[in-house]
């Protein structure tokens, strides 16, 4: 069977399905998007969008964005006969079964197809077209957003992206819910085996302070990382010292409720007063209940302190000063207004 080169995008409850460094990997659409994946789904360019598995909630659908089918046919599989909740999103047919979906094209034999290779040759030119298009949203790129008045505060991006280089590719990644949900989801490159973890749906804050309990234990064999911030901590940052198991917690510390202080910020929903935090010292937080811990000023400093973290035995916190920044979340936020 010759592949048949269909680019693929997650959402972000499916992040870690699929390896978004692959030559056909679109990233994350809907919530926390990906330029690419938001160019493509969103275009007139695609004949059928085939969906695996998701009922194309409002998160999802990109607030139920109608570009999602304009033009093309759109076709559901899924394990379940439920009505999927996609808004007023007009839809194709609905079929049951992923994994005999994922089964019938390695059944096709296309070798013997004469009209099959002009078809894949096509698929492969546009692919590379494709790829000209960066993952990350450009607008979010540039220096002047990444200026937040104070030089030792890091963004947020680029220290997921230098966790993204240090960490091993087989770890399993814990993300909280917050501004740091937006930007892990965003500059996070997923290596596709199943090991990016995060309640997408529920995003209680804290959750994956203990959920990074369970992931642990469930694969011990693995290294496992949880990310997650100073809103979250003071919710449940006692959680993981009682247990001693060797997990790592990346804290961006950036004095607020973010995700809460950045649409106050770019929206005035609220006085930005009723966001922001103290400024708390999470790692001699860490130290009093026995947890060792290290604070990061500088990324060049990170290599360092995860080495030393991952040579520990035991649970090990990092603690970095983030600034507040508008998170890479343009494209669903547009798509509010435009549905």
């Amino acid at each position: 069977m010759r592949p048949v080169s269909a680019p693929v995008a997650t959402t972000l409850s499916g992040k870690g399905a699929f390896p978004e460094d692959h030559i056909l990997s679109l990233g994350v659409y809907g919530f926390s998007s990906h330029s690419r994946a938001a160019r493509v789904i969103n275009s007139d360019e695609l004949d059928a969008l085939v969906v695996f598995g998701s009922d194309l909630n409002q998160r999802d659908s990109m607030n139920w964005n109608k570009k999602l089918t304009a033009g093309k046919e759109l076709i559901i599989f899924d394990d379940t006969f439920d009505a999927p909740t996609m808004g007023h999103i007009a839809h194709g047919r609905i079929l049951s079964g992923i994994g005999a979906t994922f089964g019938f094209p390695s059944q096709r034999e296309t070798n013997g197809a004469a009209d099959f290779l002009p078809v894949l040759e096509m698929r492969r030119a546009w692919v590379a077209e494709v790829n000209q298009t960066p993952l990350y949203d450009h607008r979010f790129e540039q220096i002047g957003v990444r200026s937040s008045g104070d030089d030792l505060s890091l963004h947020p991006g680029d220290v997921v992206k230098r966790l993204c280089q240090l960490l091993p590719k087989d770890s399993n990644v814990v993300v909280d819910s917050g501004a740091h949900r937006i930007f892990m989801a965003h500059y996070w490159l997923s290596s596709g085996i199943g090991n990016y973890f995060s309640s997408s749906s529920l995003a209680p804050m804290g959750w994956a302070i203990a959920a990074g309990i369970g992931v642990k234990l469930a694969a011990p064999e693995r290294p496992c990382v949880v990310v997650t911030g100073d809103g979250c901590m003071l919710i449940h940052g006692m959680a993981a010292a009682r247990y001693r198991i060797k997990i790592i917690y990346i804290v961006l510390n950036n004095s607020t409720h973010g995700a809460i202080h950045i649409d106050a910020i770019s929206i005035g929903s609220i006085s930005e007063q009723f966001s922001k935090l103290p400024l708390h010292d999470w790692a001699a937080f860490a130290m009093s209940l026995g947890v060792a811990a290290r604070v990061v000023e500088r990324l060049d400093d990170l290599e360092d302190v995860l080495s030393e973290a991952s040579r520990y035995d035991g649970l090990f916190l990092v603690e970095m000063a983030t600034g507040v920044f508008p998170a890479p979340n343009r494209y669903y936020a547009e798509c509010a207004t435009c549905s």
